[in-house]
């Protein structure tokens, strides 16, 4: 058997930014290689980290920008106050750039602002576990194809976001119901729809098929707004 390394972002993230062909707004990044959603669209960036989750780090930092900072500065407070607590400057450094990729790239995507209003509701919440692990693996095409192993739960709330979210990326009920999105959970596209079906009965949305045809309503609202009002909730 062949062993192949995969290179981490530790080495990759330098280089990867350069044949990216990255535009600058505001002068930060956006990669034209991700969709204005925010999802990789090109190739395996292997932009996970050995470093974990940084989860907390994650949540502190969108925490920051929900208090009314810019993206500009939150990059300062990472890398000149150590806003997370990391020593070294090539650490700060480290964990702006995982993160900015992860949840802020582009930095215009509305996704930004979805994961910000999830943020007060706290890192053990499991809805903003269960979003950042799903906006992460968008972010990182190795991760979306073969993340079998470690399975969260998907609860309701989620499913309705990711639903909401993939309505948001023009897919019609059919092409979400067979999204492979919801592969990250396990799920197929059969349990989508028996799942869709029990929420259509308690009225928190409408699915339903008419023949060959699936109707999926949503509602109005948006999965960045839907976001929004989670983390009211939460409060």
């Amino acid at each position: 058997m062949r062993w192949m390394r995969v290179m981490t972002s530790a080495d990759t993230y330098d280089a990867q930014l350069t044949c990216a062909v990255p535009k600058t707004v505001n002068r930060l990044t956006s990669v034209a290689d991700r969709s204005a959603l925010g999802r990789e669209l090109a190739r395996w960036s292997a932009r996970n980290s050995s470093k974990g989750a940084v989860l907390l780090e994650s949540v502190n930092s969108l925490q920051f920008l929900a208090m009314g900072h810019s993206l500009a500065e939150l990059q300062h407070a990472i890398q000149q106050q150590d806003l997370l607590g990391k020593r070294t400057w090539e650490a700060r450094r480290r964990y702006w750039s995982l993160i900015s990729w992860r949840y802020l790239t582009p930095p215009e995507s509305r996704v930004v602002g979805a994961l910000m209003a999830l943020s007060c509701r706290g890192a053990d919440d499991s809805i903003v576990r269960g979003a950042l692990y799903f906006h992460f693996c968008l972010a990182d095409r190795l991760t979306f194809d073969v993340a079998t192993d470690f399975l969260p739960p998907l609860a309701d709330d989620l499913l309705v976001y990711v639903c909401k979210f993939l309505s948001a990326e023009g897919k019609t009920a059919r092409e979400i119901l067979g999204a492979l999105d919801f592969r990250l959970w396990g799920h197929t596209p059969q349990e989508v729809g028996a799942r869709l079906a029990q929420l259509s009965q308690s009225g928190t949305l409408r699915f339903e098929w008419v023949g060959d045809i699936a109707l999926l309503d949503l509602g109005e609202e948006p999965f960045d707004a839907y976001a929004r009002r989670l983390g009211q909730e939460a409060r």
